[in-house]
């Protein structure tokens, strides 16, 4: 028999022992605690992972495994209220408390049929931790109780995303949750007991991780389901995007605001890519300009997000229809839109829409929040609320003109000059961006109202006149996501796509871009003339085309919604002989 030859020692990498004495090796109380603390954060976020996976195992999984799993989160979310170990260790307590919510943001992923018999038991959690946390009644730091309130305002939003219809199915569910969340709205706010925690870099991030998630669960609720705080969290979302704008922090929410159907127009050349997606399947490139103009996130703010988004992409059952053309590229692009739905029948009133999987970066993510929330809200306030509103993002736009740099971005510089750090382009242009997507977003939330449909009322409101200014002045843009959100919202201005039937402002819209499309720019140097006319015209041209297809999309949403009342619609006929001129002005 051969003898078996004796394996060679594995290589081992890590740090080498500067002290090689007998007492090194001495774990101190201090250090097991720290591991301990550390493994059961470790052990709670791989668990919480696994349940997002469940649902969709082969037979699903034990009842028996999900109600361990609440008992395992209700011990470990005790610790908050345990006055021995708060006192002694506050940071261990709020490991349990973050290492709970963690399992119980896990579980709500499986859906209502795991969550119904514990349903009572985490409105308990929820009351309990949102009690604990309230001045003079917290016995822990702000610090602390701001690591509790993040981790249980994410469990909110899981339960708000993946299991909506409880809302309905369990009595005062609404009522109990918007009364949650108004007791936490005025601890994050400004001028709130956490505002101190912006001193420093982990608070700061902590703060807009819970303030985002705040405004998401707000975003979840049904349209009109908070009235008592409705003015409050329009205020603060407009304070936020004035700024986190300010900050430099550009939101990313414009590009699923715009229509997919335009996406051809930002593809770009090697030379002139300025961000990921704009030169085909080129790998190396993306990454390259990815890590050049992206900013880094945080271990926090990935656990922080972590369970709300969406892993698996919803099955289409769609056999038939899909392709168009034989291209089902096409078919793709006509379908968009179609597969929104409303979570709840409480959803279905007025233009409610989905709010998007959050971003890593806790600042952008909570931008991203400010904007739909404020144009969530936006039809709820008075007119000259409106009106201040839109005058504040005027001169946020305005406030910024001075700062621009005349320096393009382009794939050389960012190879090259690899010392200068994060680059950016002029096409990134913050503020543009951050009022595009508000302007934009305010515009597709408003509801059609039927009272003022055969009624001629001028140019309407005085903040649609401010928008079609700005929209205006946005459209000799270098950046193509912002030229694409301007002309798509003055097509919604221009066929009366709102609140109101003005003619007038349709008028005075088509006046505006012959003007635009000519070179009627005032401002402009004479260097960049040609530059900038090319800009306009090619933004005149993509608005009217816009106007064509919102004019034509309302005619058949029109036609729909008379066919499903069993009425005819005479205003469809009046409207294709009154429609916008758009084919006279595009073949001039």
């Amino acid at each position: 028999i051969a003898s078996t030859p004796t394996p060679a020692p594995r290589k081992r990498f890590g740090r080498p022992r500067t002290n090689t004495n007998e007492n090194s090796s001495i774990i101190t109380p201090a250090d097991e605690l720290l591991r301990h603390q550390a493994t059961l954060h470790g052990n709670a976020l791989a668990v919480s992972m696994l349940m997002h996976e469940f649902p969709h195992c082969h037979g699903g999984v034990a009842t028996a495994i999900v109600s361990k799993t609440f008992e395992v989160a209700a011990k470990l979310l005790h610790c908050q209220f345990d006055e021995k170990l708060t006192s002694v260790n506050p940071t261990a307590a709020c490991t349990c408390v973050r290492a709970g919510y963690c399992l119980l943001s896990g579980a709500l992923t499986m859906g209502i049929d795991a969550i119904i018999p514990h349903v009572s038991t985490i409105f308990s959690f929820w009351q309990g931790s949102s009690m604990a946390v309230l001045p003079g009644v917290s016995k822990l730091s702000s610090s602390h109780d701001l690591m509790c309130v993040e981790a249980m305002l994410s469990s909110v939003v899981c339960f708000l995303k993946f299991c909506p219809t409880l809302l309905l199915a369990v009595p005062d569910a609404l009522t109990r949750l918007t009364a949650i969340l108004e007791k936490i709205f005025p601890l994050i706010s400004s001028g709130g007991r956490f505002e101190s925690e912006k001193s420093t870099a982990v608070g700061k991030s902590r703060l807009s991780s819970a303030r985002a998630s705040v405004m998401e669960a707000y975003s979840w609720l049904p349209p009109g389901s908070f009235p008592m705080s409705a003015d409050r969290i329009f205020s603060f979302a407009v304070s936020q995007i004035q700024e986190l704008t300010g900050n430099d922090v550009l939101c990313s929410i414009l590009d699923a605001l715009v229509s997919k159907e335009d996406k051809l127009i930002d593809a770009h050349s090697f030379e002139r890519a300025v961000s990921p997606g704009q030169i085909g399947g080129s790998v190396a490139l993306d990454n390259n300009i990815s890590l050049r103009s992206s900013d880094v996130v945080h271990h926090n703010e990935r656990e922080a997000i972590l369970h709300l988004l969406s892993w698996r992409k919803k099955l289409r059952t769609r056999m038939q229809g899909d392709d168009c053309c034989t291209s089902p590229i096409l078919g793709a692009y006509l379908r968009e839109g179609d597969d929104k739905c409303s979570p709840t029948p409480l959803h279905e009133v007025g233009r409610w829409r989905e709010p998007l999987d959050p971003i890593g970066t806790s600042k952008v993510r909570l931008l991203d929040c400010c904007i739909h929330v404020f144009a969530a809200t936006f039809g709820l306030q008075d007119g000259q609320t409106q009106a201040e509103a839109l005058q504040m993002l005027e001169s946020m736009y305005n406030a910024a003109q001075p700062e621009k740099t005349t320096n393009r971005f382009n794939v050389s510089s960012s190879l090259i000059a690899e010392s200068q750090g994060k680059l950016k382009s002029p096409e990134e242009d913050v503020p543009s961006t951050n009022l595009t997507a508000a302007v934009l977003a305010c515009l597709q939330a408003l509801p059609l109202y039927e009272a003022t449909h055969d009624t001629l009322i001028g140019v309407g409101p005085p903040w649609m006149v401010r928008a079609t200014d700005l929209l205006l002045r946005l459209l000799p843009t270098p950046s193509d996501i912002i030229r694409r959100g301007a002309a798509e919202g003055l097509a919604l201005l221009a066929t009366l796509g709102v609140s109101e039937d003005a003619n007038t402002l349709q008028s005075t819209i088509l006046h505006s871009l012959d003007e635009v499309m000519t070179g009627s720019i005032p401002g402009n140097s004479k260097m960049q003339e040609i530059e900038i006319l090319s800009y306009a015209r090619a933004g005149s041209l993509l608005t009217l085309a816009c106007i064509q297809r919102a004019a034509m999309r309302m005619t058949r949403t029109e036609n729909e919604r008379a066919e499903s009342r069993s009425v005819a619609s005479p205003r469809s006929r009046a409207r294709e002989n009154n429609s916008p001129p758009v084919m006279i002005m595009m073949t001039r």
